[in-house]
């Protein structure tokens, strides 16, 4: 993904940015697709659309956020190589953790998820068990292998956990 592309529209005031460590080039506001799932598909297209033309190229949900996912899937159609898409899981098994990330791609129309992001955790216990045999980073990292993922990502409400995950080396994100 380049610069130039994500820039899109000369008449916006965008600033763009580094995404943590993942290289991606994308506006300095993203858009979180938690309140698409209010709208009507034909609305949210729309309003994800404005947003792109306004200068977003940071989109981040998760499958868990209903129909947000085909939403975005079928607004983004055509400028797919243009933005960055962000979606997460909660859960915290390689199987389920798969299923997930199958289940996203499959509905945001992709072949590849930009950012995905290991959700919440928060919880020591949490912790071990994704990265445990069988843990949700045995999906993750196997499915960056495969191409389908490009980079993983982390997010925690604890600010001493996020400070651990960091020290970790194994998210390019938090």
């Amino acid at each position: 993904m380049e610069k130039e592309n994500l820039q899109g529209k000369e008449s916006m005031a965008m600033n763009y940015l580094t995404l943590g460590k993942t290289g991606l080039e994308v506006s300095e506001v993203g858009f979180g697709c938690i309140p698409i799932i209010r709208l009507s598909t034909s609305e949210a297209v729309s309003v994800l659309r404005h947003a792109y033309d306004c200068g977003i190229t940071l989109f981040d949900t998760a499958n868990m956020y209903f129909d947000s996912e085909e939403k975005i899937g079928i607004a983004l159609e055509g400028i797919r190589n243009r933005v960055a898409i962000a979606t997460k899981t909660v859960k915290r098994t390689r199987g389920e953790a798969q299923e997930d990330i199958d289940l996203s791609l499959k509905r945001l129309r992709t072949d590849y998820i930009d950012l995905f992001q290991v959700h919440q955790l928060s919880l020591e216990s949490d912790y071990r068990t994704a990265i445990g045999a069988d843990g949700v980073m045995e999906a993750v990292v196997r499915s960056r292998e495969a191409g389908k993922i490009r980079h993983i990502g982390v997010t925690s409400h604890s600010i001493e956990m996020a400070a651990k995950l960091v020290k970790t080396g194994l998210f390019s994100t938090v």
